[in-house]
């Protein structure tokens, strides 16, 4: 189940936030990752706009959104792969301007949405890439074990995702920005992912998850984000926001948005 790491806002329209304080955890106010009033996009086109987010440890935090509403862009902003049109990004207090290779030697880790596993690998040599080594990958995700000797590119779409999620935890990243995990998976691996998301959460890792199927991840999640059109639209406790999905569905989540 997920908790609710400090004080955060309900789940109320952008701009009109109340407060509700919870008791946080040892660690979980710890702000890793936050925008104030980022603005980011292509071309100095922005597709984002005046973005205010934060993620902290300990908790989940997931960014819900039509296709098309920014969700990518936002990652890639906050990964540092797209630099900031206007506004800020603070990475571990600091703002920071670096590219994603330089975040990710300071404990950040990205999984993006097209399977990062090397076809022609084994799975074990596909771990042995990553920072954390084959074993603590394996203590994450103990599934890989029997398929250790197996080239990645042989594996199940859901295996894959599981190596590629496993080697960003062995690490032992301080935050972790996903990209659709659940992408193209039968709901069973979807599960499992995100359980080992909320795993990895409970035990002090900060999570930014990019997510489609709403109401699996905002079971795992703390917090939510709703993107409409480069913009949050909502934002507030995950519980609330489930609590009233047929809403929140129909209302920000239907239909591709430009």
């Amino acid at each position: 189940m997920a908790r609710e790491p400090g004080t955060t806002r309900t789940a109320t329209p952008a701009g009109e936030a109340s407060t509700a304080p919870r008791e946080a955890p040892a660690g979980a106010a710890t702000e890793l990752l936050s925008a104030d009033r980022l603005s980011v996009g292509y071309d100095g086109v922005p597709v984002v706009r005046e973005l205010d987010l934060e993620v902290r440890a300990g908790e989940v935090v997931v960014l819900l959104g039509a296709n098309g509403a920014g969700k990518t862009t936002t990652l890639l902003g906050l990964g540092g792969v797209l630099p900031p049109l206007a506004g800020t990004v603070r990475w571990l207090g600091r703002e920071r301007r670096v590219p994603l290779h330089g975040r990710c030697r300071a404990g950040m880790a990205f999984v993006p949405e097209t399977r990062s596993v090397i076809p022609g690998l084994n799975v074990r040599d596909n771990l042995r890439l990553g920072r954390g080594g084959v074993e603590a990958a394996l203590e994450a995700v103990p599934e890989l074990r029997p398929l250790l000797k197996r080239r990645a590119g042989l594996l199940s779409g859901g295996e894959q995702q599981m190596l590629t999620l496993a080697r960003a935890l062995a690490g032992k990243p301080r935050l972790l920005l996903a990209d659709e995990l659940s992408l193209g998976l039968a709901p069973l691996i979807v599960q499992r992912l995100l359980r080992m998301v909320r795993e990895a959460a409970d035990a002090g890792l900060g999570v930014l998850l990019v997510e489609q199927q709403a109401r699996n991840a905002l079971a795992v999640a703390d917090r939510a984000y709703v993107l409409r059109r480069g913009r949050v639209v909502l934002q507030g406790r995950a519980d609330d926001l489930l609590g009233r999905i047929s809403e929140v569905e129909a209302g920000y989540l239907a239909g591709a948005q430009s």
